[in-house]
């Protein structure tokens, strides 16, 4: 039992993280049939990984070289949690060993010299390449990098190509956006929160119709909206928290659902 709760609580805390390379600008060195939108580096950020062919135009493919660099930029510095990568499959499969000895960093610019390395690869071989790549990498960043190289008068191990390529199909960087050092609804750890603080996770803002230091509780009776802020009408005999509409029925004399028309017909300003 106390596993099940354990897997349980991991899958709620990892939900929270969207992933914040999906469409997002993308670049490659040396694209296989540069301009041919089939190779392009976008293809590794657009969401599709129905087919992870060579030609199959969802994946960023280029020709080899001693430097493979594909990179996406999240357009603003992001809290990162981890990293999918999804690598060429099919009859082009063997083009993975070209993988072999690949690096990922996190950077706020494109050089990897000023980045952060979440992982470089010492032990992989051909026979246990995966064709989907995880790591995870807690790293604030705006760019994250793939890269590998083959440098001349180095000896690599078995299986390594004389030449390398980026041949990614998808990447999936999960983590949250980052305003004024406050994570958005996505990443809050309480559901009915706004925005919280990155560092202590305390909700700072919640979303309408909630209050308290978690937004655990809705607002008290006579208000409603952002910040419990706005007043119900008096002519509720209970009002809805969030959009303030009178759910349980209007006092004597009046109707709608803000209980601002009077049997008369005609609305009264409250």
């Amino acid at each position: 039992m106390y596993i099940i709760c354990l897997c349980v609580g991991l899958f709620a805390i990892s939900s929270a993280y969207v992933n914040v390379a999906l469409n997002k600008p993308a670049y490659q060195q040396n694209q296989w049939k540069p301009g041919d939108k089939t190779y392009d580096a976008s293809n590794a950020v657009d969401g599709r990984k129905s087919d992870l062919t060579w030609n199959g135009g969802q994946c960023a493919v280029s020709f080899g070289e001693r430097v493979a660099t594909w990179w996406v930029n999240l357009t603003s510095v992001h809290s990162i949690h981890h990293i999918t990568i999804y690598f060429l499959t099919g009859s082009f499969s063997g083009h993975i060993f070209d993988h072999l000895g690949f690096s990922v960093y996190i950077s706020n610019t494109t050089d990897i010299l000023q980045g952060t390395l979440c992982f470089k690869d010492s032990n992989f071989t051909p026979d246990t390449m995966p064709s989907i790549f995880n790591t995870t990498c807690p790293v604030h960043g705006q760019y994250v990098i793939y890269y590998n190289e083959r440098e001349s008068g180095v000896i690599y191990p078995h299986g390594y190509q004389k030449y390398v390529d980026a041949d990614i199909c998808e990447v999936e960087v999960y983590g949250c956006p980052i305003v004024d050092n406050l994570y958005g609804a996505d990443c809050c750890p309480d559901v009915n929160c706004q925005k919280c603080n990155m560092e202590t996770d305390i909700c700072v803002e919640c979303e309408p119709g909630f209050e308290g230091h978690q937004c655990e509780q809705a607002c008290q009776n006579g208000f409603y909206g952002e910040g419990c802020s706005e007043m119900c009408n008096d002519t509720c005999t209970g009002c809805n928290n969030i959009n303030g509409s009178c759910d349980s029925g209007c006092l004597q004399g009046w109707k709608g659902g803000f209980c601002h028309i009077g049997f008369s017909g005609v609305p009264v300003s409250k």
